[in-house]
């Protein structure tokens, strides 16, 4: 039996998709532990139990600001501007409900600290 070794354009295609933070998200929530919505977020980031924080663009400015406060307060924690609204947000987490911000107290198997350092590489 003789066995190609050469690949089909589709897999070729598939291996040079880009993986994003927000494409691997729907791992972190079914193997780490994720917080959702403002009062959550807040009550982990005061606890510093938080890794990431992952605002939407139209979440409210003064809530945002606050957020970031406690952030920086809980030890430097980074925060991810998410280019989308709460929907956007909500489909690509795969979620049911809308969501404004959310807070990664554990990522899981989705490795979701190595696109910050990769962001922060390229900078």
């Amino acid at each position: 039996a003789v066995v190609s070794t050469q690949s089909t354009g589709m897999a070729s295609r598939r291996k040079n998709k880009q993986v994003t933070l927000i494409d691997s998200l729907p791992l972190a929530i079914s193997t780490g532990k994720i917080s959702f919505g403002y009062k959550s977020t807040l009550r982990s980031l005061r606890a510093k139990k938080s890794k990431l924080i992952i605002l939407t663009q139209n979440f409210p400015t003064t809530r945002a600001k606050e957020i970031q406060h406690y952030c920086k307060i809980a030890g430097n924690v980074p925060v991810f501007s998410y280019n989308g609204n709460n929907n956007e947000l909500m489909e690509a987490a795969k979620t049911h409900h809308r969501i404004g911000v959310l807070s990664v107290d554990d990522e899981g198997n989705a490795g979701l600290m190595k696109f910050l350092e990769k962001k922060a590489v390229s900078k």
